[in-house]
């Protein structure tokens, strides 16, 4: 497959990468800085230019693609319509490039009434410090759900740089009870394979280990 990763460069993205890579997929790592991508010579490896904030670049980044990988975020600060703006950019640039799967990570804060998160986090942390991040990202939900593509929204719960664990619990558009974290391997492992499988479109399946 031809994959166009978006967010390549960020912590999750270096993930999906490494994971489409390895299964001996082509990815284009589409980011604002290529030098940003480590090891940009290897075999199956593209890197292009392109910012989500400029939308002018992105049809011809995304063209002759199977499937489109969005993990782009923030690393610190407010989100200033990032994940809404930007999504919608790269929603209207798949339909000028006639490339239809979409698959777009999301989190689980974005249903903040979800039983299914643990108390501190509904009651504390996102009315506190996150309720803005959410906000943003739940219009980002909203812009692929009426994009009429082929979208999956993949749900990640607080995520890990530890080694992968799999024993993946997943439920659709749910908080898995009783569990809240998550490795960026595993989350990107699931995310290559449902672009190689097609299981959960149209859906949002939540992650949690």
């Amino acid at each position: 497959m031809k994959l166009a990763v978006f967010g390549a460069a960020g912590g999750t993205g270096r993930h999906i990468v490494d994971s489409a890579l390895q299964r001996g997929h082509h990815v284009t790592a589409v980011v604002r800085r290529p030098d940003a991508v480590p090891d940009r010579t290897r075999p199956g490896l593209s890197v292009t230019r392109g910012d989500v904030r400029d939308a002018a670049g992105l049809p011809a980044a995304i063209a002759g693609h199977d499937a489109v990988i969005s993990a782009i975020g923030i690393r610190r600060g407010k989100p200033d319509g990032l994940y809404s703006r930007g999504t919608a950019a790269i929603v209207d640039a798949m339909r000028l490039s006639d490339v239809s799967r979409l698959l777009c990570v999301s989190s689980s804060g974005v249903a903040p009434d979800d039983p299914g998160l643990p108390w501190w986090y509904r009651r504390l942390l996102i009315p506190l410090a996150l309720r803005e991040l959410y906000q943003d990202m739940a219009a980002m939900e909203a812009t692929v759900r009426d994009s009429g593509l082929a979208w999956t929204l993949v749900r990640a719960s607080y995520l890990n740089d530890r080694a992968g664990q799999g024993a993946l619990q997943v439920l659709d558009g749910r908080q898995p009870p009783g569990r809240w974290r998550l490795t960026r391997t595993d989350l990107a492992d699931f995310i290559v394979d449902e672009a190689e499988n097609d299981r959960w479109v149209h859906r949002t399946p939540t992650l949690a280990q």
